[in-house]
């Protein structure tokens, strides 16, 4: 093959070989062989015959050329001349340094211990960190390559687990060789006004490296709307779906100085949104109702802010120009109180806090996104009452979370079931003369057991069809018709309607069809009360929002307020309420005070994160972590009753 292409000699553990004599002698293990390309006397004229020989070594192995320099007179000298970054002693080659090697998506760039997530799982099932790139996701290659900045050498990996407002600041020292600036001005001008915008937007506390899954749904709706900013596209519209969720006053302020440069860009903005910060900064607006679920679907009003003040057909007009109010403040006498106090909170960006408030009133707690609120509540005080490190606890009967996760991941949940008020029911049917005709028990209208149930989608009404490489596709079971019951179970009535039937009715329909029973009604009163009255009571909690959730399971705890036959006396819960605004309506917020107050008055505990100012100026006490977020955050500034009561 060499022979054919014009070679004839190699050069063998420093020795010249012609091609026959290497066929003859091949060379020993560990020898090593190079084939001689060229051989070429330096003269005048011959500087394409060097570059014809470089290339057509190259052509073999595109790594390294190797030169064997002899000045008459001295010992032949072996140059090297490689192509990559390589190591001649071990042989070890730097990979192509391309985008992929820096990115843990990529094969290429991935840590290959963790496969770029950053953690490892033990043997017992819990996730540790990676030992091998200390959770920056990257390979040691990718990790190796650093920049300078000023004297502080960082690898991606290093810079990005820094926070936001530090990557700013260490942008502006970057240590450019000359020959480099033209080439990198454009990048790192990008790459500048993206944090800026992140800093604007009130994310300087976060990092880089921070998952997206770990991030509130306010903090990563900013950070892609960072993106769009600092991309400046034009000319685009962009849909946005409740922004100011999470954000303190002064960041929605921010919020709205952003929005209003992308609008300025020729570029146009539709935002759904109840916060009235925003609402007055808003160009035009759209009210649809006039109620929820099939009461709504219609438009109501439309214009400027200042058209909405003087409408008088327009529901959100009459709350922002104050014509309606939010309930009058019930005031409470603190002194009276006993108080739960938590020493020594230091998770994450706590600073030794002590947090304390009043038991059996209504408290808020507030403070910039990333001041530390969520930790304080969830990774410190109900870790701490469910240890019994808590002072005051023990008066506690029960804590209860109360936020926006799901009621469940089970397609046969409903709010009938996630209340009770399937349980209030089941004794109904069972105890009727059919049901004791043939034998019914309680457990005959569960959907979770055979017997009742329709045993062809398993109690959930419909039927899951596999499309392969597309989502599963849902289809109405054609055994029940998506009753979930079977045909003998439905042929059970009462005031001629079957359980299924029953439970299709929509909360306010359902209100009126149980009041004769006290349990179910209170139920069923308490979800009117919080605004769901338009819910249907089969409907898969897996498809209600957040917002729908958190008020789902708010009633369940408000019907149990009253106090009932049986219960202990002096029982009290612990709600803590985790943004209960979210998603409400002016007078949904209405509502979800009033129902607060309910609670309190039947002696329980509210504890509720928030940053709506309307409910913020309603509560007992007041709680206000910050000064800023993140490493700035993490301390009360202030605690007592809201300012200006």
């Amino acid at each position: 093959m060499l022979r054919k292409q014009g070679y004839l000699r190699v050069r063998v553990a420093g020795e010249i070989l012609e091609l026959d004599e290497l066929e003859q002698q091949p060379p020993a293990a560990g020898q090593v062989c190079e084939l001689v390309v060229d051989r070429i006397v330096l003269r005048e004229g011959v500087e394409s015959r060097v570059a014809d020989s470089v290339q057509a070594a190259l052509r073999l192995w595109p790594d390294e050329v190797r030169a064997l320099v002899q000045v008459r007179g001295s010992e032949p000298e072996l140059r090297c001349f490689h192509t990559r970054y390589r190591n001649a002693g071990t042989g070890f080659t730097l990979p192509d340094l391309t985008p992929g090697l820096f990115s843990h998506f990529s094969p290429h760039g991935a840590c290959p211990e963790c496969n770029g997530l950053g953690t490892i799982e033990s043997g017992k099932g819990e996730l540790n960190l990676c030992p091998a790139c200390k959770g920056m996701r990257l390979n040691p290659t990718a990790l190796a390559v650093t920049l300078d900045f000023a004297g502080r050498e960082l690898s991606l990996g290093a810079f990005c687990e820094l926070p936001v407002q530090e990557n700013h600041h260490l942008l502006g020292q970057l240590e450019v060789p000359p020959a480099y600036q033209s080439a990198l001005q454009p990048a790192i001008g990008s790459l500048t006004q993206r944090l800026e915008c992140l800093m604007e937007l009130g994310l300087d506390y976060l990092t880089l490296s921070r998952a997206a899954n770990s991030l509130s749904g306010g903090e990563l709706q900013r950070a892609r709307l960072a993106g769009q900013i600092g991309g400046g596209l034009s000319g685009v519209l962009y849909i946005l779906d409740e922004p100011t969720i999470g954000l303190h006053p002064a960041e929605t302020e921010r919020l709205i100085a952003a929005l209003k440069r992308l609008r300025d860009k020729g570029n146009t903005i539709l935002v759904v949104e109840h916060d009235p910060q925003l609402l007055q900064a808003c160009d035009w607006l759209v009210e649809m109702g006039p109620g929820s679920g099939p009461a709504g679907g219609a438009v109501l009003a439309q214009g400027t802010y200042q058209d909405f003040l003087r409408n008088p057909d327009s529901p959100t007009g009459a709350w922002l120009s104050g014509r309606r109010e939010l309930p009058a403040v019930e005031s409470r006498n603190l002194s009276a109180c006993r108080w739960l106090t938590l020493s020594h909170a230091r998770a994450r960006n706590l600073k030794d806090v002590e947090f304390r408030f009043p038991l059996g009133a209504f408290t808020c707690l507030s403070g910039p996104g990333g001041s530390g609120k969520s930790t304080l509540v969830h990774e410190c005080l109900l870790p701490a009452i469910k240890a019994g490190q808590v002072d005051g606890a023990a008066s506690i009967t029960r804590t209860v979370l109360v936020d926006q996760s799901p009621l469940g991941s089970s397609p046969r949940s409903t709010p009938a079931t996630a209340t009770g008020l399937l349980d209030e029911l089941r004794p109904l049917y069972a105890a009727l003369p059919l049901s004791r005709q043939r034998g019914y028990t309680a457990a005959r209208f569960s959907l979770n057991t055979r017997g009742g149930r329709c045993e062809r989608c398993g109690g959930t009404g419909r039927l899951q069809v596999d499309m392969n490489f597309l989502a599963d596709l849902y289809t109405e079971c054609d055994a029940c018709h998506g009753a979930r019951y079977n045909r003998e179970t439905l042929e059970v009535t009462w005031r001629g309607k079957s359980i299924a039937q029953a439970l299709a009715q929509t909360v306010d329909e359902a209100l009126e069809f149980f009041a004769s029973l006290p349990q179910a009604a209170g139920i069923l009163k308490a979800l009117q009360e919080l605004g769901l009255g338009y819910l249907p009571l089969d409907r898969p909690v897996t498809t209600l929002s957040g917002g729908e959730s958190q008020r789902v399971k708010l009633a369940t705890y408000l019907a149990k307020a009253a106090p009932k036959r049986g219960s202990r006396p002096g029982e009290q819960y612990l709600l803590v309420l985790d943004e209960p605004s979210t998603g409400l309506h002016f007078g949904e917020l209405d509502m979800l005070l009033r129902a607060i107050y309910r609670l309190r008055a039947a002696g329980h505990t509210i504890l509720c994160i928030e940053h709506n100012q309307g409910i913020l100026s309603r509560a007992d006490y007041l709680v206000e972590l910050g000064p800023g977020s993140g490493a700035a955050g993490g301390r009360i500034t202030y605690a007592g009753e809201p300012v200006g009561r």
